[in-house]
């Protein structure tokens, strides 16, 4: 992922200290984020938990809009 990010910078007029504080951050982050999807993943084991089909869609909805406003928000920025 981080030789992606490297490809990017150098194909693009970015600041370079910013672009680095990105990168840093990022790798911090997005360990940290999936790490979270994935213990929110185990909630479907239902030995342990009971849930019921809307709370599952309002659980991926609230996932989903979350997403979303992330990526409208940095791809707004990107330009």
């Amino acid at each position: 992922k981080l030789a992606i990010v490297k490809k990017i910078q150098s194909t693009q007029n970015v600041n370079v200290e910013k672009n680095k504080k990105f990168i840093e951050l990022s790798e911090k982050r997005m360990p940290k984020t999936i790490k979270a999807i994935k213990l929110i993943g185990n909630l479907s084991n239902k030995f342990h938990y009971e849930y019921s089909e809307e709370q599952v869609k309002k659980l991926i909805n609230s996932l989903k809009t979350s997403l979303k406003h992330i990526k409208n928000k940095i791809l707004s920025r990107s330009t």
